[in-house]
């Protein structure tokens, strides 16, 4: 029989290290060889079930002092086999939760994480003028609320819910299948960690219902077409003193009849006469900020972009606006009188 590693070489350790540095170490070879990580290896099952074991002597000023004088031998002859005692691997869940729990999101022990009340999604919609100035509305959904009579206990008033025996209050029933620690919902009391015998009559003990709520939100001046705005806690209850979930909203934009955006820059496709992209002059453009006059350049041609600087929307959570960018489109006239015909002719025998 091969005779076990010593347990500082298992963490990589030297005899004088500390217990910070004895918890940083199972944790990196946690992450590394954890079972739920390498599905199909045994040698990192094994590497686990050591680094597990010397982890939980180690990490115990009894059972460390135990092994520095006597070795693995006085472990066994003081009945802690090796660091565990008869529980089996479902001790390493329970007394390594705080370890376990951070890297791959366990509780400490069974039913001890906190629960929260789900996320919640709805859309509000509005305006492109309202995303320029930003707006109030109101959204309508449903949520989950806590029985008002019974306060979410789901008992009937002057009585208790009563501890669930079956999972002794946690709501899961653990189950050892090989190495691995199956959990799952108790189908006594369906994960709730109590029964109710005498029912609340106006949740019928449920202890929650469905409403309808409106929430009036703030949207911000200068927010864009999908863009989501978080209202935290007005998600769906989960129980009584438990936190709730979170609402997100997805801002729709209906699209402007003239103007096209990106981020705060905004775009517009203006037409100009002919006449005005050759003399040059001055031509009015529609903004967001309202009319503004332009300078048109002659000899102008079609697809000249002009900037407006600040003439965008405004740039959320900073100080200023985008630009709009003012595309130039030249048109040419498809049909002519005599003497817009006879002008033309004369400029084409001057060259022009």
């Amino acid at each position: 029989m091969m005779s076990k590693r010593c347990y500082y070489d298992v963490l990589g350790l030297a005899p004088d290290a500390n217990a910070e540095s004895i918890k940083r170490a199972y944790r990196k070879l946690a992450m590394r060889f954890h079972p739920d990580r390498n599905p199909d290896d045994p040698h990192a099952e094994e590497r686990f079930k050591e680094a597990s074991e010397a982890y939980g002597v180690l990490s115990d000023p009894e059972r460390r002092g135990t092994y520095d004088r006597f070795g693995h031998d006085g472990l066994n002859g003081h009945g802690l086999n090796g660091g565990f005692a008869a529980g089996g691997f479902e001790d390493i869940f329970a007394h390594f939760g705080d370890i376990l729990g951070d890297l791959f999101g366990r509780g400490s022990h069974p039913g001890a994480s906190c629960r929260r009340g789900a996320n919640l999604h709805a859309e509000l919609e509005i305006s492109f003028e309202e995303a320029f100035t930003g707006t109030r509305k109101d959204v309508t959904y449903e949520r989950v609320d806590l029985c008002p009579t019974c306060e979410g206990h789901g008992a009937a008033p002057g009585s208790k819910p009563e501890h669930c025996g079956a999972c002794k209050g946690s709501g899961r029933i653990a189950r050892q299948q090989g190495f691995f620690l199956v959990q799952t919902k108790c189908p006594v009391c369906q994960g709730a960690g109590a029964i109710v015998k005498d029912r609340c009559s106006d949740c019928n003990g449920e202890g929650s219902h469905r409403v309808q709520r409106t929430l009036a939100v703030k949207v911000p001046a200068g927010v864009d077409d999908g863009t989501r705005l978080r209202a935290a806690g007005e998600g769906d209850a989960a129980g009584p003193g438990l936190p709730r979930g979170d609402l997100a909203i997805c801002v729709r934009v209906t699209p402007h009849p003239i103007f096209q955006r990106e981020g705060a820059n905004v775009f517009l496709h203006q037409e100009i006469p002919f006449s005005l992209a050759v003399l040059g002059g001055e031509l009015t453009v529609d903004t967001l900020h309202g009319p503004q006059v332009i300078d048109v350049p002659a000899g102008t041609r079609s697809g000249t972009v002009v900037r407006l600087r600040n003439r965008g929307l405004p740039r959320v959570n900073e100080i200023g606006h985008g630009d709009e960018l003012v595309t130039l489109d030249v048109v040419v006239p498809d049909q002519l009188s005599r003497e817009q015909t006879a002008l033309l002719e004369q400029l084409r025998e001057a060259g022009l």
